[in-house]
Formats: C-alpha cells, sequence, structure tokens
C-alpha cells in the first residue's frame, strides 16, 4: 500500500492516467503485482484511470517498467501504444466573448480542478461540433 507521500509524488509525476490523458478516477497501480514480488516505489507505480485500469487487468495491453520511473505501455502484439499528444486549442475553436475573464474563479474559495474544467469544455466543444457537421445544411 503506498503511503500518502508517495501517492503525493506518483500523481505530481504523471498528472493524468498514462494510457493516455484522462485526469479522473485515477488508480495508482503496481506494474509488478505486489503479490508477485513488485514493489511499491516510483519505479514499479503508475497512475491509470479506471477504465484503463480494467482493460489493463483484461490483457487489452501491457505495461513494461523500463527504471528511473520510466514505462512503456505496450499493445497485445507488443508494438509500444505512442504517448498522448499534447493538448492544444482545437483548430476552428473561438472564446465566447459572453463569458466573463473572471468566471473560472471558484465558488466559495473552493479549489480549481483544472482538468476536470478542460475535460467539461472540451466536451461540450466537441458536442457541438458534432451537431454541426450532422445537421443539414440550409441551402
Amino acid at each position: 500500500m503506498p503511503t500518502r507521500r508517495l501517492v503525493q509524488l506518483i500523481v505530481q509525476r504523471d498528472r493524468c492516467c498514462r494510457h493516455p490523458g484522462r485526469t479522473r478516477n485515477l488508480h495508482i497501480h503496481h506494474v509488478r503485482a505486489w503479490t508477485d514480488g513488485g514493489s511499491t516505489d516510483p519505479d514499479n507505480l503508475i497512475l491509470l484511470c479506471g477504465a484503463h485500469h480494467r482493460a489493463l487487468h483484461r490483457g487489452e495491453f501491457g505495461i513494461r517498467a523500463a527504471g528511473g520511473q520510466r514505462f512503456s505501455l505496450h499493445r497485445t502484439d507488443g508494438t509500444i501504444l505512442e504517448p498522448a499528444p499534447t493538448l492544444g486549442v482545437p483548430g476552428g475553436w473561438r472564446p465566447d466573448p459572453a463569458i466573463p475573464p473572471n468566471a473560472t474563479v471558484p465558488v466559495n474559495g473552493g479549489t480549481l480542478d483544472l482538468g476536470y474544467i478542460t475535460d467539461v469544455l472540451y466536451r461540450i466543444w466537441d458536442l457541438h461540433q458534432r451537431r454541426r457537421t450532422t445537421q443539414p445544411q440550409a441551402a
């Protein structure tokens, strides 16, 4: 069982699911199972979202620890899964001028979860894009 400090270290190192990119429902996974002699240290621990953690245990992909807190993810045929690309502004996106610059200030002084906010905003934008491309164009 990882200590609180070790959990903080892994979360700060990985920042999101290592297969690639999700930021919610994160789990710390032992690459080599603890029951098989795997250690509970940063060289054997990796952050995965719940969906990818379950997929890993179903055998849909694999993880290899390379030492020095480096890992590689592999498809079932052994080929390497490339890391997720750096997120950027999607083409065609424009800020909504109706949203004030201070709109992201948390209510009642709570913490601001930028990963969650980004996920929500992207999903809204993506939904609008899909609707726009599936609706018949006016003649």
